[in-house]
């Protein structure tokens, strides 16, 4: 009987070790300088007019894309737990899939269902992590775009924009007024 619990003590302490490892690694890729500039890229763009986007735009949202798809896969899997990155690099992931959000749409049409799935999956997790969380007073209810001061999103904007509706897999339909105070200025239609 004691081996057995001595057994899974260490099996715990493996999968705990192994979760952390990934998050360093994670955060070591985070910072590294080429997806800073991708995330100061992804910032700026106007993310309503995706079609004009420089080949280099695209470009850094593709490889952003496939950043956010390791790390959803990696969450996903339990090999990241969601709370540490939400309160790492939700306000970064969530800024960034806010803005992408109508590329990868075009993007998910053209190629099929299948790409960026785990994204999808990823983000209405999240999405209702924060939202959690943000009740609990232990993460901010809503986050701003240092490049866009305009834009304030919080769980109800990723519930109601059409952008974000159409890419989170759970395919949020409700939409709600209550997204009127996440937004100053001017609006797709809701």
């Amino acid at each position: 009987m004691a081996s057995a619990a001595t057994a899974l003590f260490v099996a715990r302490m493996q999968r705990r070790k192994s979760t952390a490892d990934a998050f360093l690694h994670l955060s070591a890729r985070f910072e590294l300088p080429e997806f800073r500039r991708y995330r100061v890229t992804i910032y700026r763009l106007d993310r309503e007019r995706y079609d004009s986007w420089a080949e280099e735009e695209k470009e850094a949202v593709d490889a952003w894309c496939a950043h956010i798809d390791l790390i959803a896969v990696l969450t996903l899997a339990g090999q990241l737990d969601r709370l540490s990155l939400l309160n790492m690099y939700g306000d970064v992931i969530m800024r960034t899939l806010y803005q992408i959000a109508p590329y990868c749409n075009a993007q998910i049409k053209h190629r099929g269902g299948q790409f960026l799935l785990p994204a999808r999956q990823f983000t209405s997790e999240m999405v209702l992590l924060w939202r959690r969380q943000a009740a609990k007073k232990r993460y901010p209810l809503t986050i701003g775009f240092p490049s866009q001061p305009m834009i304030k999103a919080n769980p109800d904007l990723f519930d109601s924009d059409d952008h974000i509706a159409d890419f989170r897999i759970d395919g949020v339909t409700q939409r709600s007024g209550r997204a009127q105070a996440s937004w100053v200025g001017p609006r797709r239609g809701l």
